[in-house]
C-alpha cells in the first residue's frame, strides 16, 4: 500500500494554470449567447474602421477558406444587426450594407453574412429559412460554434461552420491596429481570452489527460483523501460530544455544533475546507440564526464591550439564514490533526466560551 502511494507522489503532475477572470466572468455572462453576439456586433460596428475591418475581413477570409468558393463580399458601409427578425425566427447577427440611417440596403449589389451563434445550445434553428429570407445578391451563412459542428444536409450549400476559436485566433494573428485605443485593446484582448477559455473547456485539459493516463493510481490517491475527509468529520462529531452539544449539518466543508436543548439561537460553525491544503487550518465561527439575526448588532456590541474581540476576530457577515459574530482560525499540523477533537475543544473553551455564554444569556432574555 505504501509503495502504491509513493508511486503516486513521484508522478510528474501538470503545473497548475490558474485561470484569470474576464469582464464576462464578473458580469456572469461569459457563456450567454446574446451577450457574446452583442460583443461581436460591437466590434463589427466599431467607429474605428480598422477594428471593424479586422473582425469582418478575418471572418470573410475564413468563410472563403471553408467554402472553397470565390465569394464577392465587398460589403460597403457594413453594419451588424442583432436578433434580425425573419418570418419564423431571428438571425443572431446579420452583417450587410446599410444606409446612413442603419437601415438595410436592398440594392442589387448588396451582400450579407448570416451568423447563427451557438454556445452550449443545440442547433434547432431553421437555417434555410434565415438564408432565404435575406434577399441580397450575394450571401453566405456561418454557424459559429465552440467546437466543429456538422451542418444539416439542407444547409451545407449555404452555410459554413466556423469555431469561435478560429475567428479569434485569426484576429490575434493579424494583431490589433495601431489606431486602437488602450480601452479598445483591453476590450478585444479580454474578449478573445474569454472565447479561448470557453473553447478550452470543451476540449481535454492537461489535467484531464493526466488523469486518464494514470487513472488507477489517482483513484487510489482519491481514496486516501476520502479517508482523511471522513476522519475530520468524525473528529468534529467527537468534539460535539466532548462539548455536550449536538452535531449537525451536511455541507461539504462545514458542520454545526449547537445546544439542541437550549433556548438561545446561538451555535458554532466549523469550516474545515482548508484542512486539506498545504498550510492546513480550520476556522471556528460564533453564529446566530433565525430571529436572533435581528439582534446580531446587539450581540457584537456586547462582545466589543467585554473586550472579547482582542482574542476573536470581529465578523459582520450575515444573510437571511445566519449571522456571524466572531471567528478564529487555527493552524494545524500533523500532530494536532491526529488529535483534532481534543485540540479544538481546548481552543474553543479558551477562546470562545466567554463570548458564547454572553451571547447565549443575552439572547435567552428575549422571547423571540
Amino acid at each position: 500500500m505504501e509503495a502504491e502511494l509513493i508511486d503516486i507522489l513521484i508522478l510528474d503532475f501538470p503545473l497548475e494554470n490558474e485561470r484569470q477572470d474576464t469582464f464576462l466572468d464578473i458580469t456572469g455572462a461569459r457563456t450567454q449567447e446574446n451577450t457574446i453576439s452583442r460583443i461581436y456586433a460591437y466590434f463589427l460596428n466599431s467607429r474605428n474602421h480598422e477594428i471593424r475591418h479586422l473582425f469582418l475581413d478575418t471572418l470573410i477570409e475564413l468563410i472563403t477558406e471553408k467554402s472553397g468558393e470565390s465569394l464577392d463580399f465587398n460589403i460597403g458601409n457594413p453594419y451588424s444587426y442583432l436578433e434580425y427578425p425573419t418570418k419564423r425566427g431571428r438571425i443572431d447577427i446579420l452583417v450587410r450594407s446599410h444606409d446612413q440611417n442603419h437601415l438595410p440596403d436592398s440594392g442589387e449589389q448588396s451582400t450579407a453574412i448570416i451568423i447563427e451563434n451557438k454556445i452550449y445550445h443545440a442547433l434547432l434553428n431553421d437555417l434555410c429559412e434565415y438564408y432565404d429570407f435575406v434577399d441580397v445578391a450575394s450571401k453566405k451563412g456561418v454557424l459559429l460554434t465552440l467546437m466543429p459542428h456538422a451542418l444539416p444536409l439542407d444547409d451545407m450549400r449555404f452555410y459554413v461552420n466556423i469555431t469561435h476559436r478560429e475567428w479569434v485566433d485569426a484576429i490575434r494573428r493579424k494583431g490589433l491596429p495601431f489606431s486602437a485605443t488602450l480601452a479598445e485593446a483591453l476590450y478585444i484582448n479580454d474578449f478573445i481570452r474569454n472565447m479561448e477559455e470557453l473553447t478550452g473547456k470543451t476540449g481535454m485539459s492537461a489535467d484531464a489527460a493526466f488523469f486518464f493516463q494514470h487513472a488507477p493510481k489517482i483513484m487510489r490517491a482519491r481514496k486516501t483523501y476520502d479517508e482523511a475527509y471522513a476522519f475530520i468529520v468524525s473528529q468534529l462529531n467527537l468534539l460535539s460530544s466532548k462539548m455536550g452539544m449536538s452535531f449537525y449539518g451536511n455541507g461539504y466543508f462545514w458542520r454545526h455544533i449547537w445546544d439542541k436543548a437550549g433556548h438561545a439561537q446561538v451555535y458554532y460553525a466549523i469550516v474545515f475546507g482548508e484542512a486539506f491544503g498545504s498550510s492546513p487550518k480550520i476556522t471556528v465561527f460564533l453564529e446566530v440564526y433565525r430571529d436572533s439575526i435581528k439582534r446580531a448588532g446587539d450581540f457584537r456590541q456586547l462582545l466589543e464591550k467585554k473586550g472579547l474581540y482582542q482574542t476573536l476576530t470581529y465578523d459582520s457577515a450575515q444573510n437571511a439564514s445566519w449571522a456571524h459574530l466572531a471567528r478564529k482560525e487555527y493552524d494545524l499540523d500533523y500532530g494536532t490533526i491526529g488529535d483534532l477533537a481534543d485540540t479544538l475543544h481546548q481552543h474553543i473553551q479558551r477562546d470562545f466560551q466567554e463570548a458564547y455564554d454572553a451571547v447565549f444569556l443575552l439572547a435567552d432574555k428575549n422571547d423571540f
